[in-house]
């Protein structure tokens, strides 16, 4: 059943389905029981990783290898840090945390590892085992502390005024951290034992935790901040309840559908995919917005009509709007980061819910609605407003196109400066916590940013060699006059620390030793979990870890690089490489710039196949594709004009922005095409309103997002109201002075168009061509409904093309030849005034005599043929040609046979033309009179002996219709006139012996005058034509070529033309 007479018979119905649906919806989203939402929001930054990448699985390795340097780190800033009193706020703050049940262990100052020496021997354990009280005591614990390589300015700042507490979690999901509030109660804890102390807290947990709750909150507050905001757009446009309710309500719908659809195949929110229910939101009350718009345009009595009309009239272009919007998100399935690829696949299904809601709730719910009895005010001055932008945009049209090709090139050279970028902190407020915190123990305690740099030697026990031992040393050297790297530590940190407790804790034994025996001796003594965090077993891998300053990508990238380039200094048996989450970012992030390319161009590529066969050309496809490829272009420019990073976020507005503008492309070019064609501004007038009131609610949707905590959804806010309304203004501009000259089919048209049964035999102009190229060619064309009696053009007329009859009766004739003359009947398949095509004017009259359907061809419409399609064009031209020849060939039969047979004479009103035989035979004229073949039917006359040898056996087979059709045809017989229609029903039902007596007593009178010669052509022409419609069937059973009634039929009409024997 389709979907308006579903509306129009089932609305109740539809409207109980579609409740039923969001009630389910309802409660797989949210669980009543135990009243939380069962979304999941993960905001972990491996989101945006890819799977299985080389780097990610290096990254992995190393850190299993290792160790993370990844924990939640406690900053505590205090006075001194080397103080009794701090130290022992130290101590309760660890004991604090420890006995938290999610922590499982806490590295501090008062429990750090220090390795010493003394009279003893080798000494391994915390720098604290009582609080010092003595200044002395006190002095040496500073000492030891700053002159280890391994908590000097990472453990405690270089000042002493700040320290930090490394907290290693219990195996916990970032979801289960969030909802038992880790976060919370370990700041708590620490500052019920801070006293006057500042307490900060870092760490990918505790970060994620706070992205998690800023976008859950956000996927609450902002879809309905959007929804405010757009329902006063709303209300400003329609300024009717159903105006705003409607759009609202299906935008509500769609998402929560959205939603569902996400819990139910395991889809987990992230800092992607959580833009999604926004985006719905946008794309969801465009639609509603067209369907309710749309039902303000037709014109129908009753309120279940009018939805149904209206649902008739959107409902394909939504579905393909859908459908292209869709394949623009499709496209980001090509990304290499899941996030990204699942923002593609939510965002397909969400489209999906949008659309069926827009088309099933927003229409049932109009049919229950008293009809409007006029237009909203606002709709009315927009429409008025359009059409006049339209006009400008047509009349302008050099203007125009000079205009959007110059933004085209400002874009372009604004997109030679865009960035990549991902910004993990900085997208957060100054002001928020999670910043400064971040941002304090980034600056006093070493870098928050961990790397590292994994060394590989070629041969086991390198790294105990001395000399590869100097060059780890030099990197560290390196690394520390990098402004951007705080501390570092390496295996060779630890054996200076061992060589020195090894000598008495003296601070000039704090070097390499010489020898690699010495060296060897010390790390079997000093052996201990922290060197397998350093070295592997074999010593042949070591790493350096790296704390970096840097807080954005771009500065961690350039970072990066410098340090790849250090690399390739060291020694060639020594490879070293550079990991980390936020290297692995960084080099996601490049992805990002070829994922961007690839899914773009990808989306255009598809959209212009979608739009090829939509408008069933190549060309009209590009033409379409503009107005959608430079909001795209202007997004770009936008970027690198305005410094904004492209990251994973603000990757996603370009198919967003593709998709939404070709939504309002397709509702413009399938208005352009049913109710205006080559009426840009009537069109514009139509879609104008919905179109614009489209534009100012997104905008002011995505305009909410400037309210978000995070900067990255507040780039996204400003770039995507931005695009949208260059888009619209390349909507109500570039589309119509692109179309301005257009003239366009569709495939909709081009699947439901109706020809009549095979137009490509019963229409003598599509000869040659298949149906489909047949309706191309009536799309270009115009068809035009004519009422009987109608003049349809006079003689000397200016002619604009000619017409083909689709269906009913015309009668055209040449007063200036005959005015008693009877009119040449045309019926389905003829053609009318076509001689106009190349004289400019017409030369004859025509009047419709039965309501008919024309098809009308101009000038114009010819000429787009031949540019858009020239292989359809130049079969017209031929088959236009044909019919010109047979006509005058026609002219010029009739003639000579009027000539040699007949004198016409007026006999009366009642019959224009008798026929009066030359030779003065009045029985062979009644004969003739009686088998109606005169003056208008005297053709008829050529056929009659191929009609006699089909009916040869008794039965005429449907090869013979068709070889004697093909012949008349030759013989410029055409279908519809009247000559064709006495054929046909010679080939209906065997005629008596009478019409073959006819046509022997014409041919008897006709070949006294006609010269030896010309009596041999006529008899070998008649001959060969009457052969090959005796071999059509085949014969008797296929056995032989012709039958013996058909061979002695033909042995007849040989001797027909023997003189002597002309009475047979």
């Amino acid at each position: 059943m389709r979907l308006e007479r579903l509306i129009l018979e089932r609305s109740g119905l539809v409207l109980v389905a579609v409740a039923l649906v969001t009630v389910l919806a309802f409660l797989v989203v949210f669980d009543p029981v135990e009243r939380r939402s069962r979304l999941v929001i993960e905001p972990s930054i491996w989101s945006l990783l890819p799977e299985g990448s080389p780097e990610r699985e290096f990254l992995a390795e190393t850190q299993n290898r290792f160790g993370s340097n990844e924990s939640l780190v406690m900053g505590f800033a205090i006075a001194d840090v080397f103080s009794s009193d701090a130290l022992s706020r130290i101590r309760r703050i660890r004991e604090a945390l420890i006995a938290l049940p999610e922590i499982r262990g806490v590295t501090a100052l008062t429990n750090a590892i220090n390795i010493s020496g003394s009279e003893e021997g080798l000494e391994i354990g915390p720098f604290v085992n009582e609080i010092p009280t003595r200044a002395d005591e006190l002095a040496e614990l500073r000492e030891h502390v700053m002159t280890n390589p391994f908590t000097a300015g990472s453990l405690v700042s270089r000042d002493g005024k700040a320290t930090a507490l490394l907290i290693q979690l219990a195996p916990i999901s970032t979801p289960d951290y969030g909802r038992a509030r880790v976060s919370e109660r370990i700041l708590a804890a620490a500052r019920a034992e801070a006293g006057d102390g500042e307490i900060w807290l870092a760490g990918g947990p505790h970060m994620g935790v706070a992205n998690a709750r800023v976008m859950l909150r956000e996927t609450v507050f902002l879809p309905g901040l959007m929804l405010g905001v757009m329902s006063l757009v709303l209300v400003f446009s329609f300024r009717t309840v159903r105006g705003v309710l409607l759009p609202l309500l299906t935008v509500a719908v769609a998402v929560l559908w959205s939603l569902a659809l996400a819990v139910v195949t395991g889809h987990v929110l992230n800092v992607v995919t959580v833009l999604v229910p926004a985006l719905l939101t946008t794309l969801g009350l465009s639609y509603a917005i067209h369907v309710v718009s749309e039902y303000y345009e037709v014109e129908e009595a009753t309120a279940v009509r009018r939805a149904a009309q209206a649902t008739a009239q959107v409902q394909l272009p939504v579905f393909l709007t859908g459908l292209t919007t869709a394949v623009g998100f499709s496209t980001l399935v090509l990304s290499p980061l899941p996030a990204v690829r699942q923002f593609g696949l939510l965002s397909v299904m969400g489209v999906a819910c949008t659309v069926v809601a827009s088309l099933t709730l927003t229409p049932a719910m109009l049919s229950f609605w008293t009809p409007p009895r006029r237009k909203p005010p606002a709709i009315g001055r927009s429409s008025v407003l359009a059409g006049k932008v339209a006009r400008f945009a047509v009349h302008h049209r050099l203007l125009i196109f000079g205009a959007f090709g110059a933004a085209f090139l400002v874009a372009l050279f604004g997109a030679t400066g865009i960035r990549v970028g991902s910004d993990q902190i900085t997208k957060f407020s100054k002001e928020s916590e999670v910043r400064r915190h971040f941002e304090a123990v980034n600056e006093k305690l070493g870098g928050a940013n961990p790397l590292f740099i994994v060394l590989t030697a070629d041969r086991p026990g390198a790294f105990k060699d001395p000399e590869i031992l100097s060059e780890v040393e030099a990197l560290q050297g390196w690394l520390g006059a990098e402004p951007t790297v705080g501390e570092t530590a390496s295996l060779v940190d630890h054996i200076k620390l061992l060589n020195r407790a090894f000598h008495e804790n003296e601070v000039e034994w704090m070097v390499l030793p010489s020898r690699q025996r010495m060296i060897s001796q010390i790390l079997l003594f000093g052996d201990s979990p922290e060197v397998r965090n350093l070295v592997d077993v074999a010593y042949q891998t070591t790493v350096v870890k790296v704390r970096a300053k840097v807080i954005d990508s771009d500065e961690m990238t350039a970072l990066t690089a410098r340090i790849e380039e250090r690399l390739k200094v060291l020694p060639a048996s020594i490879e070293g490489r550079v990991t980390g989450t936020s290297v692995v970012i960084g080099e996601a992030l490049d992805q990002v710039i070829r994922g961007q390319a690839l899914s773009v161009l990808s989306a255009f590529l598809i959209i212009y196949v979608v739009l090829s066969a939509l408008f069933v050309s190549s060309r009209v496809g590009l033409v379409a594709l503009v107005p959608n490829v430079l909001p795209v272009s202007i997004y770009f420019g936008a970027l690198g004009w305005a410094g904004i990073s492209l990251s994973p976020g603000t990757s996603l507005i370009a198919p967003m922005v593709l998709g939404i503008a070709v939504d309002d492309t397709i509702h413009y070019f399938a208005r352009f095409i049913r109710d205006a064609k080559n009426a840009t501004a009537a069109t514009l007038a139509t879609v104008g309103p919905p179109v614009t009131v489209t534009t100012l609610a997104l905008c002011a949707g995505f305009l909410c997002l400037l309210s978000s905590e995070l900067s990255t959804q507040r780039e996204i806010g400003q770039l995507a109201a931005f695009s949208l309304a260059f888009a619209w203004l390349t909507d109500v501009t570039l589309t119509p002075a692109l179309c301005a000259r257009m003239n366009i089919v569709t495939l909709w048209d081009l699947v439901s168009l109706d020809l009549g049964e095979d137009p490509r035999q019963s229409i003598g102009l599509f000869r040659g061509l298949r149906t489909a190229q047949a309706r191309i060619v009536a799309l270009m064309g115009a068809l035009v409904d004519v009422p009987a009696g109608r003049r349809l053009f006079r003689t000397g007329e200016p002619a604009e093309g000619f017409y083909v009859v689709i269906a009913g009766r015309v009668e055209s004739w040449i007063d200036a030849l005959d005015p008693n003359l009877k009119p040449t009947i045309h019926g389905r398949g003829d053609t009318v005034g076509e001689a106009a095509l190349f004289v400019g004017e017409h030369f004859s009259d025509a009047k419709i005599t039965e309501d008919a359907r024309l098809l009308r061809l101009s000038h114009t419409s010819m000429e787009q043929i031949g540019r858009r399609y020239p292989r359809i064009a130049s079969i017209l031209f031929r088959n236009t040609n044909l019919i010109l020849a047979s006509r005058l060939a026609l002219q010029a039969r009739a003639q000579s046979l009027d000539e040699v047979f007949y004198r016409p004479e007026v006999a009366g009103p009642e019959d224009a033309i008798s026929a009066q035989p030359l030779i003065g035979d009045v029985a062979l004229a009644e004969t003739l009179g009686s088998l109606r073949i005169q003056g208008n039917t005297i053709t008829a006359l050529a056929p009659i002996p191929l009609v006699t040898v089909a009916w040869a056996d008794g039965a005429l087979d449907r090869p013979e219709r068709e070889a004697i059709l093909y012949e008349a045809e030759t013989l410029g017989i055409e279908r519809g006139t009247a000559s064709f229609d006495l054929l046909s029903e010679w080939l209906a039902s065997q005629p008596d012996d009478r019409l073959y007596e006819a046509w022997t007593g014409y041919l008897k009178a006709l070949i006294p005058q006609l010269s030896v010669e010309g009596r041999l052509r006529l008899k070998e022409s008649l001959l060969a034509r009457a052969q090959r419609v005796a071999q059509a069937a085949g014969g008797v059973g296929g056995v032989r070529a012709v039958s013996r009634s058909e061979s002695s039929v033909l042995r007849r009409l040989s001797a027909a033309f023997d003189e002597e024997r002309i009475d047979l």
